[in-house]
């Protein structure tokens, strides 16, 4: 269960199958560890005080280097008008958030529609149907092309 999924409807006997068997499954291996999901000892370590907060950062880097966001378009915990409410409040590169926000290209894998698109000045912003914070866990195919994208190995998108 992706308990980060917004649309998420399993239950709680579920969850507790779920965890059981994980459960069992480390019995089985011999593992001894205590099993958390969350530990704030793990951010707490990835978050230095001397560190400059990325909305000074991510201006200059875009000045030099095209960066790619992306959010689940189900996400509770980054969710997709959050950050676009946070670039359109950005300066970069002259101009302050998207010249048009409501300039969304559409991005289909395969056949099926997997999100869409915004680009401007170095900035692309992708959101991604049908999946919450783990993108890959929702849908590994369409993040795999999203890296790929990321890559220059893949077009998710012409731009007309």
């Amino acid at each position: 269960m992706n308990e980060f999924y917004i649309r998420c409807t399993m239950i709680s006997k579920h969850w507790i199958s779920s965890y059981s068997l994980f459960r069992v499954t480390f019995w089985k291996i011999n593992h001894k560890a205590r099993w958390q999901e969350c530990n704030s000892n793990v951010s707490s370590s990835f978050v230095p005080s001397h560190s400059a907060p990325a909305k000074t950062l991510l201006p200059a880097l875009l000045e030099q280097i095209p960066i790619v966001l992306f959010n689940g378009a189900n996400d509770i915990i980054c969710n997709t008008e959050g950050v676009l409410d946070y670039v359109s409040n950005m300066t970069w590169n002259g101009e302050q958030g998207f010249s048009d926000p409501d300039n969304k290209i559409d991005w289909e894998f395969g056949s099926e529609p997997a999100g869409w698109v915004l680009q401007d000045r170095n900035l692309t912003f992708v959101n991604i149907y049908n999946a919450s914070h783990i993108v890959p866990y929702n849908v590994p195919e369409v993040s795999r092309s999203l890296f790929q994208f990321v890559l220059g190995t893949e077009k998710i998108v012409t731009i007309p």
